[in-house]
């Protein structure tokens, strides 16, 4: 929000396909026409986005997570999903994908692995054994860790 308001061109992405948090931020039902059937080469980029205002006459794009996969990792791994991803990038200042934790399921691995980098969300009681666990994985995914923000409210309490 900060960067769409600074007049840069900002795209949000909701790939978490397990909690679609993003989505439900932003007052977004998910269903078909989102972020899977683009990778999936289904759709394009201008049919699935969505402008959300951020304040004053500032705007980001965002794209919902789409309909679910059976393999989502998969879905993040391939040529398409790359090809789809280097298009993105080209149209905007920043994207941002928020995807599930990188230790619970391999989806966040995925997209990570296709990245310039990740920030990493820490919950308040996270051992620290899974942070190295987390830091490792990034390194062999050679994704570059950007920054750590450490999220106070317990997990019980919903994001």
């Amino acid at each position: 929000v900060a960067a769409a308001r600074e007049g840069r061109r900002v795209l949000v992405i909701d790939a978490n396909l397990h909690d679609r948090s993003i989505s439900r931020l932003f007052g977004f039902e998910q269903g078909v026409g989102g972020f899977t059937e683009l990778l999936a080469g289904l759709t394009s980029l201008d049919d699935v986005r969505r402008t959300v205002g951020v304040g004053g006459e500032a705007s980001m794009d965002l794209v919902i997570g789409g309909r679910s996969v059976d393999d989502p990792a998969g879905l993040f791994r391939s040529q398409a999903a790359r090809a789809a991803l280097h298009t993105v990038r080209d149209r905007y200042e920043l994207v941002l994908i928020d995807v599930p934790p990188l230790l619970a399921v391999a989806d966040g691995s995925a997209l990570a692995g296709t990245s310039d980098g990740v920030i990493l969300i820490v919950e308040r009681g996270t051992d620290a054994r899974d942070l190295d666990i987390v830091r490792q994985r990034l390194d062999v995914l050679r994704t570059e860790l950007i920054g750590v923000v450490y999220d106070h409210r317990s997990h019980d309490h919903g994001r």
